[in-house]
Formats: structure tokens, sequence, C-alpha cells
């Protein structure tokens, strides 16, 4: 899991203990470190995950299908919404189901049957659904997404904003660095773990600089 997201890692969990369906929205800018929690908050639940890209409608629908396919999922080539969704959610097994789509914003820029399912799932359909849409768009989380889904955002259960990672946690990563360079590295790559990749702790901070940037 990524460093420093306990409290990420709890909200989530306590959000699948509910006794009720819920979906949830997740976002933060790229590299922050999402896909990795909820990979990790996955790995041990019955769960269907999904990354979208930017593509037409149809493309999308083809996509969705043929990830489904490859889950052993049965899904026609171009579904709809609706089919896409019962799909996901046709398991064996008992218990709450997961279902992850990952920059969710490329489903919904064009229409909106895609959430409409998605709430007619948690509406309709037994206690047994957490729903998360995660995305990188942070100003279209903030400032568009209610307004482009209208009263469909009544069916959200909440909002975690991933924010940067702290200062410790980088120092953590890099231990053999001095305070100094660590401040030095902090500066340049921030609290964004998908920067920290490109740094390796064992050389110096300048040969980092010099092979990465």
């Amino acid at each position: 899991m990524n460093p420093g997201r306990r409290d990420e890692l709890e909200y989530l969990n306590q959000a699948f203990g509910s006794e009720n369906s819920a979906l949830i929205v997740i976002y933060g800018q790229a590299g922050i470190g999402k896909t990795t929690l909820l990979l990790d908050f996955a790995k041990d639940k019955d769960c269907v995950y999904y990354n979208a890209v930017d593509a037409s409608e149809r493309q999308q629908k083809y996509l969705v299908s043929r990830q489904l396919c490859l889950l052993g999922k049965d899904c026609p080539s171009y579904p709809e919404w609706n089919e896409i969704i019962s799909a996901a959610v046709d398991a064996h097994g008992y218990g709450k189901k997961v279902l992850i789509f990952d920059e969710f914003d490329h489903l919904i820029r064009n229409d909106t049957g895609f959430m409409q399912s998605v709430t007619s799932l948690l509406s309709e359909g037994p206690d047994e659904y957490l729903v998360i849409l995660c995305s990188s768009q942070v100003g279209f989380i903030e400032n568009q997404l209610v307004s482009k889904i209208g009263s469909l955002a009544l069916s959200i259960s909440g909002f975690l904003k991933i924010r940067p990672l702290s200062f410790s946690e980088l120092s953590k990563c890099f231990p053999g660095y001095s305070v100094t360079d660590r401040i030095l590295t902090y500066s340049i790559l921030g609290g964004v773990a998908g920067n920290w990749i490109h740094f390796d702790p064992q050389i110096s901070v300048k040969q980092n600089i010099i092979n990465s940037i």
C-alpha cells in the first residue's frame, strides 16, 4: 500500500463493512496513489476493476465488455450500461461485491447512462454493493460533477480526496538521506508518491536529478 494511507484505507473498509450499499467518489491528482490504494483495498474482496480511457461511448462499452469477458463474465460485445453493470455483479459466492471504475469521468462526459445504471443497482438491488468511482480530474469533480449528473448526485454516499503525502512519509522512503537531502527531495518531488519512484534512495539527490530530471 502507499505509505501514509491508513486513514483512507480505513474509510474504505468502513464503507465496505456497512450493512448498506454505498457509492464513493475518490479523487486526487495523477500519481498521488489512488489506484495503489484501491487495489490494496480490493485484494481480498470480490471485486471488478476497470480503468476507463478517453474513448467514444461505443468503444468504451466494448472495452468494458472485453475486460468483463476476461474475468469470466457473460457480457455482449457492445452492451448497454445496464447490461455491463449486471454482468459485473454477476458473480459466484456471497457477501458484498466491489465495483471500481478508475478515471470514471471518461464514462460520464458524453451521457449519464453509466451513472443511471449504477444508481439503479444501488437502489433496486439487495444491499451488497460498494461502487467506487475514481478520478484524477480534480477540477471536474469539485466544480462540474454535480451539475453534470444532476439529481443522480444524491446517490453519492461520500467523497474522499486523496491529498499529498507528508514530508515524514517521504523520510521513511529515503532513510539513508540526511535531513537536508530529504528536504531538497521533498521540495522537488512534493507529496506525490508517483514521483518518488523515479528517485533511487541508494544514490545521491544530485545523481537522481541527473538521471531523472
